[in-house]
């Protein structure tokens, strides 16, 4: 069929595997393989956070060679829909952009059934593609007409809503996408005052983005962190992780064990530990799960702080507050000479250095019975709350420093702690984001990329300030190089 009909693009949604049963067969080749006469090779895969490309080529004997994609979205489950539409309408994006514009091509879409998941995507298409031409959407009319062509298109009520939730989230953010050849024209537009609402560019593009992201905030369940044993955990009664996307940590006493006799020693009643912190996984363009954004810990979660640590293996820490702010004071949850046991987990201090940018790295050794981890903890020490650097290098010179310290510890999480874990920890994941699709693309969406943080992280970025600053930072990297099509090439 692909070959028959000269499809240049496949859209899978679903996985191979989902909830433990087989949804679909490979029908790709890791490598190199013959498929009846025709034979296709796995030419490159690029993973990103919610969705893989595959680029294939395909050869039959007495015809020209052809490439076919296919765009494999992975966080779409079955029967069922994401909880935001964020993730999918930036894959849609990504699909558009990579695909044939000869509209004799058709685009091949499924996923387990051919139906559920597979006529929403149809739908959402369609319907940004009639709002474009016709300025206009009749998504109900569509629906019938699609069943027409293929029974049970859209199998449940909540894929439906969802169908229209994603169109008006697309219709109503527009198209944020820069290419960094014009930046620094589109940093000037967005710097001027608009008349009729008497706000810059920056300024309406961040209303905007905290008009469609409070909602998730209203809809988002935090029931855990809001609940009666965990609130105290939360340094701010406002910013609480939500259910769908927070750090859960390991529930189990690590207690030591010694040499076996046969006697038993009968404890009194211990607390089992909790699984509650106020931390999230955030994603960036290309890895999921890349960063934890975090508060600065508590007197009373430090030791929760260091069971993360130790759960998830990290390698990095980034600290963006001092250990005084305003009239706030944050406890030191590190030792300065001799080791420190926190619950049972044992941090040292080995070494402090001084680096470029007002920032300090601490190279940490913490261990319980079971394993030891060497952590880097970078503190940047002149970021104020609601604020940004005085020196803008510094943040870049933070994020090179980390990078190379994660290239040393591995894929683990980063770990990215301020006051409140949403303010500077949001913009620091928000750069770094920004960056690494800057590097692969060349394109720059800073709307799209607090948006999507926003969607794990509620509140991500909170200041004016702070977004614009998302722009000028990236602005300034690309600066430092005299031609930007050659800059991706530079770590």
């Amino acid at each position: 069929m692909i070959w028959e009909q000269s499809v240049s693009s496949i859209v899978m949604l679903t996985n191979l595997r989902e909830l433990g049963k087989k949804k679909c067969y490979q029908y790709w080749p890791d490598d190199c393989d013959q498929y009846s006469d025709i034979t296709i090779t796995n030419h490159k895969t690029e993973v990103f956070a919610d969705f893989t490309i595959r680029t294939f080529f395909l050869s039959k004997a007495g015809s020209q060679n052809r490439r076919v994609r296919q765009f494999h979205f992975t966080a779409w489950p079955d029967k069922g829909v994401p909880d935001h539409a964020t993730a999918v309408l930036s894959f849609r994006r990504k699909v558009l952009a990579l695909s044939s514009s000869d509209n004799s091509r058709p685009t091949v879409v499924h996923c387990s059934a051919g139906v559920g998941r597979t006529g929403t995507y149809i739908m959402i298409d369609a319907m940004l593609r009639q709002a474009e031409e016709q300025q206009h959407v009749d998504i109900l009319d569509y629906l019938r007409t699609i069943r027409n062509d293929r029974p049970y298109m859209v199998q449940t009520v909540e894929q439906y809503i969802f169908v229209n939730m994603a169109i008006y989230d697309a219709l109503t953010c527009g198209n944020t996408e820069v290419p960094v050849q014009n930046l620094l024209y589109a940093i000037q537009q967005l710097s001027v005052v608009d008349r009729r609402h008497k706000l810059t560019g920056y300024a309406l593009e961040f209303q905007r983005l905290e008009d469609v992201t409070s909602e998730d905030i209203q809809s988002g369940n935090f029931d855990v962190g809001l609940s009666r044993k965990n609130v105290k955990k939360n340094r701010y009664p406002n910013i609480v992780a939500a259910n769908g996307n927070r750090v859960i940590l390991s529930t189990e006493n690590d207690t030591e064990i010694g040499d076996y006799i046969n006697s038993s020693v009968i404890e009194a009643y211990k607390e089992r530990k909790g699984d509650y912190i106020n931390a999230s996984f955030v994603d960036t363009y290309r890895e999921h799960n890349a960063f934890i954004m975090t508060q600065a810990p508590m007197e009373n979660t430090i030791a929760d702080f260091w069971r993360m640590v130790m759960d998830y293996k990290i390698g990095t820490i980034v600290m963006l507050n001092n250990s005084e702010e305003e009239r706030e004071v944050f406890p030191q949850y590190w030792p300065l000479h001799e080791a420190k046991t926190y619950d049972s987990i044992k941090v040292r201090l080995v070494e402090t250095k001084h680096l470029a940018g007002n920032i300090i790295l601490r190279i940490l050794k913490v261990s319980n019975r079971k394993k030891q981890l060497t952590v880097n903890h970078f503190q940047h020490l002149t970021w104020e709350n609601e604020c940004v650097p005085t020196n803008p290098q510094s943040v870049l010179t933070l994020l090179h420093e980390v990078q190379k310290s994660q290239q040393k510890s591995g894929n683990s999480p980063i770990v990215v702690q301020c006051s409140n874990g949403v303010g500077r920890s949001g913009t620091f994941c928000a750069i770094a984001s920004c960056l690494e699709r800057v590097k692969q693309e060349q394109v720059l969406d800073v709307f799209q990329t607090v948006k999507s943080i926003r969607v794990n992280r509620p509140g991500a970025v909170e200041t004016l300030t702070q977004y614009v600053f998302c722009y000028n930072i990236i602005q300034k990297y690309l600066d430092s190089f005299s031609n930007y099509a050659n800059f991706g090439d530079v770590n």
